[in-house]
C-alpha cells in the first residue's frame, strides 16, 4: 500500500498538491465556522447578561427612590403591576391579603429561568446544564438571580428587601456571591454586641457565617435609616452580573458597604449612645430593640454567684409586650462590668438602683440573662419619655431580624 501511494505521488504530483490545498481550505473553513459560532455564543451570553443587568438596575433604582413610611402605597402597586410576570404567588394554604392597609409581595428574576425550569422538572438535564455553565461561566453564563419584596401598611411603604445572587464556579464547585439588604423592625440582641451601634443605630452591615458555598454581605436597616445609608446599601456593582472575571468577593459586589465597614473598623467615631454608662441616647435605642419593656417593682436582690446576680421583679405595667416575656422572678445580670450601677466599695450592683420596693423601668431581651447593666433604669419622667419614643420607633408590623 505504501508503494502504491508513493507511485501515485510521483506520477500525479499536481493532483496531490490540489488535494492538499482543498483539504487545507476545508479545515480553515471549519476553524472559521467554529470561531464564528463561538463569537456568536459569547455575544448571545453577553447580550442576555446585559439585558438582565439592565432589569436589575432599573428595579434597584426604584427601591433607591423609596422613603420608608413616607412613599405612598400606589408606588408599590405600580411597581407590582409593572413586573407582574415575575410575581411570586403565595402558597395556596397561606393566602396573603393585598390592600392599602397591608400588602407584602415578592418578585423573583432569574437570568436563566428556563435552565431552572429544566433542572426542577427534568432532572436528567442537570449534567449537560452544569457542563455548559462550567464551560461558559467565565464568559458570563451564570445562575444569577434577583429577588425583591416590598411591604405596605396603612397606605405607605413600610418595608423592603433586595437579594442579589451572582453565581460562579470555582475549582469545580458552584459558589454564590450574595448581597442582602432588608428592613427590620429593630436589631434585637445584636445591639448588645454590635461594635458600631452608637455610630449607626439604624444601619447594621456584617458577613454571616455558616454558609460553606457562599460569600455574602448582609445589611439590615430600620425604617429610621437615612437616605444616605439606604443609597450605600443598594449601591451594587452591576458589572458582576456579566463580567468575564466573576466577582468572587462580596466587597466586589457591594463596594460602598465594604468601604464603610473598613472605615468603621479603622476609624471608630465617638460613642453617641454610651451603653456602659446608660446615657439618654442609649436608653432610647434599648427601648426600641428590647423584647420586653415594663414598669416593675424590685422584690428581692440575691447574692452574687459566679459573676451573676439575680433580681426578682413584679411587673406593674407592660409598656412593650412580648410573646417571650422574661422570668420576672429571676432575672440575671453580669456584675463584672465597670458601670455606675456597681458599688465601687463592694463590686456589687448598686444598692440604690436595685433597692427593694423601688419602681424601675426594665428593658429586657427575650431571655432571663441580661447582658447590659443598663437594662433597668430609674422610673423618672425623663427616662419614661425616652422609653416611649424608642417603643414608638419599633414597628411591630415589620419582620424581626
Amino acid at each position: 500500500m505504501a508503494a502504491v501511494k508513493g507511485w501515485f505521488r510521483r506520477t500525479f504530483p499536481a493532483t496531490c498538491a490540489v488535494g492538499r490545498f482543498l483539504a487545507g481550505r476545508r479545515m480553515r473553513r471549519i476553524e472559521v465556522a467554529l470561531a464564528v459560532c463561538f463569537v456568536i455564543l459569547v455575544a448571545a451570553v453577553q447580550i442576555r447578561g446585559w439585558l438582565f443587568e439592565r432589569q436589575v438596575r432599573s428595579i434597584i433604582e426604584i427601591f433607591q427612590q423609596i422613603q420608608l413610611e413616607k412613599t405612598p402605597a400606589e408606588v408599590a402597586f405600580r411597581f407590582r403591576e409593572q413586573y407582574r410576570p415575575y410575581l411570586q404567588e403565595p402558597l395556596p394554604n397561606r393566602p396573603e391579603p393585598c390592600s392599602v392597609q397591608h400588602c407584602r409581595f415578592t418578585l423573583k428574576l432569574e437570568e436563566y429561568g428556563s435552565a431552572m425550569y429544566l433542572l426542577i422538572h427534568h432532572p436528567w438535564t442537570r449534567f449537560p446544564l452544569d457542563a455548559a455553565f462550567r464551560l461558559l461561566g467565565p464568559l458570563g453564563l451564570r445562575y444569577n438571580t434577583l429577588q425583591t419584596s416590598m411591604q405596605v401598611d396603612d397606605g405607605v411603604v413600610t418595608g423592603m428587601n433586595v437579594n442579589l445572587w451572582v453565581f460562579y464556579f470555582w475549582r469545580g464547585n458552584l459558589f454564590a456571591n450574595m448581597g442582602n439588604v432588608h428592613t427590620v423592625r429593630n436589631f434585637g440582641e445584636q445591639s448588645l454586641t454590635y461594635l458600631h451601634y452608637a455610630e449607626h443605630p439604624n444601619y447594621l452591615a456584617y458577613q454571616p457565617g455558616g454558609c460553606s458555598g457562599c460569600r455574602a454581605y448582609y445589611v439590615e436597616l430600620t425604617p429610621q435609616a437615612s437616605r444616605e445609608e439606604w443609597q450605600r446599601a443598594l449601591n451594587f456593582n452591576y458589572s458582576c452580573v456579566r463580567k468575564f472575571a466573576a466577582c468572587k468577593l462580596p466587597e466586589q459586589l457591594m463596594p460602598a458597604v465594604a468601604r464603610q465597614m473598613e472605615l468603621d473598623w479603622e476609624h471608630p467615631g465617638p460613642p453617641l449612645a454610651d451603653l456602659q454608662h446608660c446615657d439618654l441616647s442609649a436608653i432610647r435605642l434599648m427601648a426600641r430593640d428590647a423584647e420586653t419593656v415594663a414598669m416593675v417593682k424590685v422584690l428581692a436582690v440575691g447574692p452574687p454567684t459566679h459573676g451573676w446576680q439575680y433580681v426578682s421583679y413584679l411587673p406593674l405595667k407592660i409598656l412593650k409586650p412580648s410573646p417571650y416575656p422574661p422570668h420576672w422572678e429571676k432575672v440575671g445580670y453580669t456584675v463584672g462590668r465597670p458601670t455606675h450601677q456597681l458599688d465601687p466599695r463592694t463590686g456589687r450592683l448598686s444598692a440604690e438602683l436595685f433597692r427593694v420596693d423601688a419602681l424601675r423601668i426594665a428593658l429586657f431581651p427575650d431571655d432571663s440573662e441580661v447582658e447590659s447593666n443598663c437594662a433597668v433604669v430609674p422610673a423618672t419622667e425623663e427616662y419614661l419619655k425616652l422609653v416611649q419614643e424608642g417603643i414608638a420607633a419599633d414597628n411591630p408590623k415589620l419582620p424581626r431580624r
